[in-house]
């Protein structure tokens, strides 16, 4: 593809680079145990589902504290649908 002049459309490396100005939290849990059920929820299982849009997380995340319960800490990845403004 190079010798021809031709490249992908898909997209390329560093595409999900931060905002200068949007702030960075430290990673909590590092050094903590977790030792028992609802300590920590973390994005690893589907617990709750919405079609995306603006609310998605806020009613994801109230079907999954009605089912389960409050955790002790709520770990999420901190992507624009956890931190944007509701």
């Amino acid at each position: 593809m190079r010798i021809m002049g031709i490249e992908s459309l898909a997209p390329k490396p560093g595409t999900s680079k931060r905002h200068p100005r949007h702030p960075v939290y430290p990673y909590l849990l590092r050094a903590m145990t977790i030792d028992r059920p609802n300590r920590v929820w973390a994005t690893r299982k589907v617990l709750s589902w919405r079609p995306l849009d603006t609310h998605f997380c806020v009613e994801a995340l109230k079907d999954s504290l009605l089912k389960y319960g409050a955790p002790g800490i709520f770990n999420s990845d901190q992507g624009c649908q956890f931190t944007s403004v509701y």
